[in-house]
């Protein structure tokens, strides 16, 4: 009898324990960034990280974003940080030590979080920016499921692409200046069937382009009639079939709210049938 009901009480103490356990995991704050911890939601918060600045407009947390100029990540205007009353700056890269005391010496806590190079670094972004601005639970949760709809979009183009034949590419981020097989560019685009034709290099002239003639060429805003009028250009595959796709690099680059748009419709001028089979699925 003892023994059970030692048990009994070992049970019941155990089962207390978990449950705090459980408890504790559930709290929203503090949340834990590397060696920045962030007790409360912040008011307010600054970005010098434009993606990261996509990203809290894409949870719905704009309406906490500083609007003040705060300069760029290698030119920033601290006098205007510290009077804009952030508690939190998100920024792409280290700053100096000296920016870096000024601003903690005023109670603003600096998140870095690098601009991501690949899929899965843009999903964690996600998760991280989601628990400073809304906690461990809410916060996350809105970047899960932001994260649940890209996959299943990146799912939805895996099972178009089973029979169709890959494409190779181009993309022009600028006249001269082309996304190489480093980029975030290149991780995305191997996702929907494409192979990119530029290795390390990024500057490519027309003698280059002629000479990779890839199948598809993706160009920024207002670039695609510039390119289809160049008479060295006529014999690219790319312009005789009319795959010229031209898109808002820099919405593309800022991997946010109308992300996956930008996809579907590069996907769309190679494979025609493209987004008739996705609304069919959906």
């Amino acid at each position: 009898m003892k023994i059970a009901k030692y048990f009994l009480i070992a049970l019941l103490v155990f089962s207390l324990l978990a449950s705090f356990a459980s408890c504790k995991k559930q709290t929203e704050y503090p949340v834990e960034i590397g060696d920045v911890i962030i007790d409360i939601a912040p008011n307010k918060v600054g970005s010098l990280s434009s993606v990261v600045t996509s990203a809290i407009k894409l949870m719905g947390y704009d309406d906490r974003l500083a609007s003040e100029d705060f300069g760029s990540p290698l030119n920033i205007n601290v006098e205007n940080i510290v009077a804009s009353n952030i508690s939190v700056l998100f920024t792409p890269i280290e700053l100096s030590e000296n920016t870096n005391n000024q601003l903690k010496n005023v109670g603003i806590q600096i998140v870095k979080l690098s601009t991501p190079e690949n899929f899965e670094q843009l999903k964690e972004l996600y998760k991280i920016v989601g628990a400073v601005m809304g906690g461990n639970v809410t916060g996350k949760e809105v970047a899960l499921n932001i994260n649940k709809d890209l996959d299943e979009s990146f799912k939805n183009i895996e099972i178009f692409l089973e029979n169709k034949t890959k494409f190779s590419y181009v993309f022009l981020y600028e006249e001269n200046i082309a996304a190489n097989n480093t980029s975030f560019v290149n991780n995305i685009l191997a996702k929907c069937g494409g192979e990119n034709k530029i290795a390390e290099e990024n500057n490519i002239d027309n003698n280059k382009l002629n000479e990779l003639n890839p199948d598809l060429i993706i160009v920024n805003t207002g670039m695609k009639e510039k390119l289809t009028s160049n008479t060295e250009l006529t014999n690219l595959n790319a312009i005789k079939n009319n795959k010229i796709v031209e898109i808002d690099v820099n919405a593309f680059n800022l991997m946010g709210e109308g992300f996956t748009k930008i996809l579907y419709d590069i996907l769309a001028v190679q494979y025609p049938d493209f987004l008739q089979d996705t609304t069919e699925k959906e």
